[in-house]
């Protein structure tokens, strides 16, 4: 999962967690929705000799390959929620690792489809000062706890950040 060694001293993980594997079901069906059409392209009887089946196989590679692609993704993004921060990884040979202070959060929205629902996920977005656009957390499980635990993380960050009253 995600490497501890990323975390500060004394901070303390709240949640962590993978996309669910629910996002990748458009781009497996497409592909093999894709990959029959190809197979079937493949074995129709032509007069163009080989090349159709070459073509079939061609359109075959390619869709396994950005099959592979958008699974090496979902395997290689992390989503961790700290105490002082939320971070995200992503990537196989050039990783790229993002975070955000709670501090500088400003709004958390929750998104969910129908199928998000019957799956128990959803997508959170996050408008935070300083970052330039929103973030997307696409196929977030349990995305009502994961929200309810950020927002309780961002209001005790604030709460501590206030001065006290006098």
């Amino acid at each position: 999962m995600f490497p501890d060694e990323l975390l500060s001293d004394g901070e303390r993980v709240e949640v962590r967690f993978r996309a669910d594997f629910g996002e990748l079901s458009a781009a497996i069906s497409w592909s093999v929705v894709l990959g029959f059409i190809a197979f079937l392209y493949g074995m129709s009887d032509s007069d163009e000799g080989d090349g159709g089946r070459a073509v079939a196989i061609a359109a075959g590679v390619l869709i396994a390959l950005l099959l592979a692609k958008r699974i090496v993704r979902w395997a290689t993004t992390f989503y961790v929620v700290t105490d002082e921060r939320i971070l995200w990884r992503t990537g196989l040979t050039r990783r790229r690792t993002s975070e955000i202070a709670l501090a500088k959060i400003d709004s958390i929205q929750v998104e969910t489809g129908l199928l998000d629902r019957m799956r128990g996920t959803g997508h959170l977005v996050f408008r935070a000062a300083n970052w330039s656009g929103d973030v997307h957390w696409k196929g977030v499980p349990g995305v009502a706890e994961v929200h309810a635990t950020l927002s309780r993380l961002v209001k005790a960050d604030r709460e501590a950040q206030r001065p006290p009253a006098s």
